[in-house]
């Protein structure tokens, strides 16, 4: 009598898809959902990079401006990245001076990609309208709150939002600008930990925010492309003459006395966002009602993350928001770079995790939480999350002749529940071994 195959459950695909009904124990025990692979569902189902051609850059000022990882929103056939930028000729060692958040254009995922504009202060007080300021580790989204927190047919109020981290100086009320410097001026020789102590920066989470008009996906998609698009032209950044392009349509809103019980450096915030094109989602509680959420990297002594969640009535950002703080997962160090997406079956967590890779190495990690757990909380479940990572990538790059790489900060771009693209800030070294090229890069 043959031996029968072991039972399979949703778990053993990573919710990432179903148990193979005619597992046999040679074959697949699941079945997958698009973009995902594997024994478990875990891996991605994209190509090797041979080069860094597509990667995320802009001609701006000089023949190659840095960047660092972002996100992807799609609107009437036109990709929009909105991620961090470093202009002039600068890297990632300069990102705690002159890092920001930039807008780039294409009319395919890998490119060319065009500078639109850079997010400006906007309203803020205390700044000019004009003026560019820091702020690192970008990543958008459009999200939506609800008439009534329990009916997800009720009618929406949508915004699009950026969240980032920005930083105050510690003898201000207000926020440092970028430092933009001449074109190819070299800073931060000594590196950031030596020049810019980071923790004494006091950066915390912030959100970039326009409320929207429309109300069904045509012309949320017609605004947001115009959003996006806009810009507008000035002479003089940071108290440098050159010509660039904002965009001061965007209103910035510090989050970090509305997180709850904060740590210090509370950065690298992350909207759940859902598998159809990257727009936030919303999870039901065991009490029925929908709430949003939020993660966030706090470091205390070790990096972990932080869920924040609050009603589906409410957009993190409202005034009178009341939050409600969710599990920690790991307080083992450098588990960092939230990315927190909702697919058919679950909620997962990818993160640049030191736990599986060391400190520095390039891969990044996945975590899932079951949508058909009854009676458990995703907010108030730090046990369901702490199960061992899984490897979802490691450097998967190949023939970068003699350039060591790694990668952090991954997150994905979703269209029609399919991940097709991930993005990865990406270091690599000259011939001379002098890390000085730093891109935002994206497999597909």
């Amino acid at each position: 009598m043959p031996m029968l195959a072991k039972a399979i459950s949703s778990s053993d695909c990573s919710y990432l898809g179903v148990p193979n009904q005619e597992f046999n124990g040679s074959n697949n025990p699941c079945v997958c959902e698009p973009g995902w692979i594997g024994n478990k569902c875990n891996q991605l189902n994209f190509e090797t990079v041979t080069e860094a051609e597509n990667a995320y850059s802009s001609g701006a000022y000089t023949t190659y401006n840095p960047t660092w990882g972002g996100s992807i929103i799609k609107a009437r056939s036109k990709y929009f990245f909105i991620g961090a930028v470093f202009p002039n000729d600068r890297g990632l060692s300069c990102w705690p001076s002159t890092s920001t958040t930039g807008i780039m254009s294409a009319d395919t995922l890998t490119g060319p990609w065009t500078l639109i504009s850079y997010v400006a202060n906007g309203d803020y007080p205390g700044y000019d309208p004009d003026e560019i300021p820091w702020s690192h580790n970008a990543v958008a989204t459009v999200e939506f709150k609800l008439a009534n927190a329990s009916d997800l047919n009720s009618a929406r109020t949508y915004a699009f939002s950026i969240y980032a981290i920005r930083k105050y100086n510690k003898n201000s009320n207000f926020m440092l600008p970028a430092y933009f410097g001449a074109p190819n001026t070299k800073l931060c020789t000594t590196g950031w930990a030596k020049r810019f102590p980071v923790d004494k920066q006091n950066q915390i989470t912030h959100v970039a925010y326009k409320l929207l008009a429309s109300h069904n996906q045509t012309s949320i998609e017609t605004e947001v492309f115009n959003l996006l698009q806009s810009r507008s032209k000035i002479t003089k950044a940071n108290g440098v003459n050159r010509t660039v392009y904002i965009s001061k349509e965007f209103k910035w809103l510090n989050l970090g006395p509305k997180i709850p019980n904060v740590h210090i450096n509370a950065v690298n915030p992350a909207p759940l966002v859902s598998y159809v094109n990257n727009y936030g989602s919303l999870i039901r509680n065991v009490t029925g009602h929908f709430n949003r959420v939020l993660t966030y990297r706090f470091a205390n002594k070790r990096e972990s993350i932080a869920f924040l969640g609050l009603s589906a009535s409410q957009f993190i950002w409202d005034q009178n928001a009341k939050y409600f703080k969710g599990p920690v997962i790991s307080l083992a160090w450098n588990i960092e770079d939230p990315f927190l997406f909702e697919s058919r079956y679950g909620y997962h967590l990818i993160v640049h995790d030191g736990r599986v890779c060391g400190q520095w190495d390039s891969c990044g990690s996945i975590m899932h939480f079951p949508k058909d757990l009854k009676g458990v909380d995703m907010l108030d479940s730090a046990a369901r999350w702490s199960k061992p990572p899984t490897m979802l990538y490691n450097y998967g790059i190949k023939n970068l002749k003699d350039r060591a790489s790694k990668r952090q900060r991954p997150g994905l771009y979703f269209n029609n529940s399919a991940p097709l693209a991930l993005l990865n800030g990406l270091i690599w070294a000259n011939t001379q071994k002098q890390s000085r090229t730093y891109l935002a890069l994206i497999q597909a």
